[in-house]
């Protein structure tokens, strides 16, 4: 089933639940979608909720103003992962994709990643806001955003220069995993519009999940494991995260696919209070175009903490021979 939901002005949306078809025929959906005013869109799966897509902005007093992000999201016991507004780094954000160097005509006219300059708006031309789909074996949102600029160099005072498309896609828990898939085009509104990463050493930037680091946390890659350095380091196709919560042991693994522009990417990770990022496109910014989107593509597998170095070669290998986004 499938909903479409275009917000505008002050809503009065209420909650809207969507719900699949195919479960809806069982008497009981797989996975159900709530979008609450333009705000939040929370997706379940057999009444447990295993995301929210942030969509209005929030900030920290004031301070490090976002919206256009995943946070929470669980892990397969309903345990949040992911961290927002963490005391080190306030404007990490659950699971987002930023870069610090936003350019046009070679001049800084924002910084997306510590949220300065920048809102993320709803389409005002009639593209579609939020699609949401759902079935029985995944579900997905697309959100449509427009970057704009404040007090950009241009004369109107605040500027769309960047539409960015984000397709999420989760799939049913398998009792031992889940996969979420993000698909992410960026097409440039302007000309002399680019994109880079940090301007140091560390050039990091791209999609950037910040989830919660166990004390034993350990890296795992398809060679083994991988030592986090100050810098980016090689890692692979994919790094797996991996600690345990008393109990409970929990592994992300974050996986690029090979059609990734410069693939495989160089990978910065942390052992402690920090994100994780697969690197891109690191420190000198490249141009963004507006007739060619940009499209890039990652994977997420949220486990047990135990699956085999095997089995994520396999989950890495037929996300690697999938062309077309669909998950398997």
């Amino acid at each position: 089933m499938m909903a479409s939901l275009r917000f505008g002005g002050g809503g009065g949306l209420g909650v809207l639940a969507v719900l699949s078809s195919v479960g809806l025929l069982l008497g009981e959906p797989t996975f159900v979608w709530q979008v609450d005013e333009g705000s939040t869109a929370t997706l379940s799966e057999r009444n447990v909720p295993i995301l929210t897509y942030q969509l209005a902005p929030r900030s920290l007093e004031g301070r490090a103003t976002r919206s256009n992000y995943l946070h929470p999201v669980m892990d397969l016991d309903g345990e949040v992962i992911t961290e927002d507004f963490p005391s080190d780094h306030i404007h990490h954000r659950g699971v987002f994709w930023a870069w610090h160097q936003l350019l046009l005509d070679g001049e800084s006219i924002a910084d997306p990643w510590i949220c300065q300059g920048m809102r993320w708006l709803e389409p005002e031309d009639g593209a579609q806001w939020i699609t949401t789909r759902s079935g029985p074996e995944r579900a997905s949102i697309t959100v449509t955003h427009d970057w704009a600029v404040e007090g950009s160099p241009r004369p109107s005072p605040v500027q769309r220069v960047l539409r960015e498309v984000m397709t999420v896609t989760a799939g049913a828990s398998t009792g031992r995993y889940r996969i979420l898939d993000f698909d992410l085009t960026l097409r440039a509104l302007v000309d002399q519009l680019a994109l880079g990463g940090s301007d140091d050493a560390k050039g990091y930037g791209g999609f950037s999940p910040r989830i919660r680091l166990a004390e034993d946390v350990a890296f795992l890659g398809d060679r083994g494991p991988i030592e986090p350095r100050r810098i980016a380091v090689e890692g692979g196709p994919w790094v797996d995260v991996r600690g345990s919560f008393g109990p409970r042991k929990v592994g992300v693994a974050i996986m690029v696919h090979p059609t990734h522009p410069n693939y495989p990417l160089r990978w910065i990770l942390r052992e402690r209070s920090s994100m994780q990022n697969a690197q891109w496109p690191g420190r000198r910014p490249v141009p963004l175009s507006r007739a060619m989107p940009l499209h890039l593509r990652y994977r997420m597998v949220i486990h047990r903490g135990d699956l085999a170095l095997s089995e994520l070669r396999m989950i890495w290998k037929h996300y690697a021979e999938d062309e077309s986004g669909r998950q398997d």
